[in-house]
């Protein structure tokens, strides 16, 4: 304590001044939560040929970091959950800015291209970092190079007046896929006066060779409100022609 006292009157009759010091204990750094080093490149489906179990899907994922990827699975919820395991190991990583591919049969499960279903991934990075997170996806039917063209056999139309207001018409369409590789393509509306005309057609792989499986689509529409109370109107779905009244 004299010394502390005496070392204080020396530097006060020399004019300095005595800084005590503070030693400091570093922050530790953390790894981000819910880090996204992988984007979701496409969810397709279902894929050709048709399988009556379950249709096939294909989920593409996309190392968007700057570590390789060393585990890497993707959860789909739809009435149950699906499992995509993706072919990547310590040995055989996902390289950043590379694309990986992975498909899975659906054995009893159904989806709609009009709804988005969660899908989570989740994974391990090579410094062993690990990263899960979810998105919502919507599953949509790949386009074949080239595909032919064609109509489809219609094999029933409902029509019916919603209960809104004004009443909307809305018709629903159930079509014929000629094998395990035609799939639904486009659907085409026109009006002239008291007739409505929907052209719905199909796509086929050009020169695929598919399993002889006949099936169907199924398809709603909504044709709004815009006619006459009363009027008897006719509706022309490909060769398929019935009649509503609004």
């Amino acid at each position: 304590m004299l010394m502390i006292i005496c070392l204080a009157m020396l530097a006060a009759m020399m004019g300095c001044s005595i800084t005590p010091t503070s030693t400091s204990t570093p922050t530790p750094t953390t790894t981000p939560q819910n880090q996204q080093p992988v984007e979701i490149i496409s969810v397709s489906g279902p894929l050709s040929p048709i399988n009556p179990g379950g249709p096939i899907l294909e989920i593409t994922l996309k190392n968007v970091g700057t570590e390789p990827v060393v585990t890497l699975a993707a959860n789909l919820e739809l009435d149950r959950s699906f499992i995509f395991n993706f072919d990547v190991t310590s040995s055989n990583p996902l390289l950043p800015d590379k694309t990986i591919s992975a498909k899975l049969t659906l054995i009893g499960g159904a989806f709609s291209d009009s709804i988005s279903y969660p899908l989570t991934i989740n994974g391990t990075m090579q410094n062993g970092a690990t990263f899960v997170y979810t998105k919502q996806v919507i599953i949509k039917q790949p386009v074949p190079d080239n595909p032919e063209i064609s109509i489809a056999p219609i094999h029933e139309v409902r029509v019916s007046v919603m209960k809104s207001n004004p009443p909307q018409i809305g018709v629903y369409i159930k079509g014929g896929l000629r094998d395990g590789c035609t799939t639904f393509n486009d659907i085409e509306i026109a009006r002239e006066g008291s007739t409505v005309n929907i052209k719905v057609t199909t796509q086929h792989p050009e020169d695929a060779v598919c399993p002889a499986i006949y099936g169907y689509f199924e398809k709603n529409i909504n044709l709004g409100s815009e006619f006459t109370i009363g009027i008897k109107y006719t509706l022309n779905v490909n060769d398929y022609t019935t009649t509503f009244v609004y």
